[in-house]
């Protein structure tokens, strides 16, 4: 029987299924920082960005820019209307609105 290093472990167990908790919290830690830092969804398919994921997480695949766009940008954006946006105007007496025409 071989002992694996604590390096070699998460190489051996492979990279999370896409539909694990574990992904999806990634997912969404990701979706939160492109969101919250004004970043282009691009990020997650720069090299460096990767690089810096995966010595954070080795088990992590980050997903496609196109998987961030259709699935996880809008499932954030439902989740902040419907939780703090909506209520917030439900509750509001009064609301004041300007332009800049």
């Amino acid at each position: 029987m071989v002992q694996h290093t604590l390096e070699e472990t998460p190489m051996r167990l492979g990279n999370y299924s896409a539909q694990s908790s574990e992904a999806k919290y990634l997912n969404t830690a990701v979706t939160y920082y492109i969101a919250k830092d004004a970043l282009p969804v691009f990020t997650v398919t720069k090299s460096g960005f990767k690089h810096f994921l995966s010595k954070l997480n080795p088990r992590y695949e980050v997903p496609s820019r196109k998987h961030f766009t259709e699935h996880e940008i809008p499932s954030l954006y439902s989740n902040i209307r419907d939780n703090k946006v909506q209520p917030a105007v439900t509750k509001a007496s009064v609301f004041t609105g300007t332009t800049g025409l």
